[in-house]
């Protein structure tokens, strides 16, 4: 499912790292408007017009985790990629007189609150609250996606159903090209300067299993993905939107029949 809320300018002109400068009504159109803008420019200049990712929590909610619980889930192992655990961001290349910030951001550990298998991990276990496999709880245990690990907490925890898996990929993108140069000539002065960005995209892979602690057999496996653009977000929320679809396809698929 696509979101696509109404741009904003203003909050797309923060993300960006590049501010407008405020003009008093006394300015006029002359030469103090001019000047803001030109110092706007030189400030531009050299901050480099970085996109700015806000640190987040991907979830906050406190769990219930019943006594009693017939299903547990074992925290998610997180097979994340290096390059996704300390992210990304383009280099800015400065010139006497021309300076350019063009590649792509990628979000790392840095822009998530706590630990972020225990943030997936605990988002999960709500989403699995109530479902056909009853009330959950996330154990106390380790993150393994170990089949007999999951089999031996059945017997400790006393419980009819027991969760595995792992976070295979998790991270938000955004493609950015700004520069901003001058170029003076004999009686005049170019001065370029450009800001763009791609929409922001969240990605996520997350691989669940549950298996039946009867039979032993798992009764519920999917590796469920998502690369959604979310145009007026930042990547960091962009992966916790992306996070919210996923979880509303795991209660959808394992709700009470």
């Amino acid at each position: 499912m696509r979101y696509s809320p109404p741009m904003d300018p203003a909050r797309t002109r923060v993300a960006s790292g590049c501010h407008p400068m405020p003009r008093s009504p006394a300015d006029g159109p002359g030469r103090g408007f001019r000047g803001a803008t030109l110092l706007g420019l030189v400030l531009a200049t050299l901050t480099g017009c970085a996109i700015d990712i806000p640190r987040i929590d991907l979830y906050s909610d406190a769990l219930a985790n019943p006594p009693g619980a017939t299903f547990g889930l074992l925290p998610l192992e997180d097979q994340r990629p290096e390059s996704q655990r300390v992210g990304k961001k383009p280099r800015l290349w400065i010139f006497l007189l021309y300076n350019q910030r063009t590649g792509t951001y990628l979000t790392g550990n840095q822009h998530f609150e706590g630990d972020v298998s225990d943030a997936v991990s605990r988002a999960l276990t709500d989403a699995l609250d109530g479902t056909r496999f009853g009330r959950a709880r996330l154990l106390d245990a380790a993150p393994s996606r170990s089949v007999p690990r999951a089999l031996a907490a059945c017997v400790e925890e006393d419980l009819r159903f027991v969760g595995l898996g792992s976070i295979e990929s998790l991270y938000g993108t955004i493609r950015q090209r700004a520069y901003f140069g001058i170029l003076p000539i004999p009686f005049l002065t170019l001065i370029g300067f450009a800001n763009s960005a791609s929409d922001p995209l969240g990605v996520i892979e997350l691989d669940l299993e549950i298996l039946d602690c009867g039979t032993r057999r798992s009764v519920y496996r999917r590796r469920i993905t998502r690369q959604l653009r979310f145009p007026e977000e930042t990547p960091s929320h962009a992966v916790r939107l992306a996070l919210t679809d996923i979880l509303q396809q795991v209660q959808n698929e394992t709700a009470r029949r």
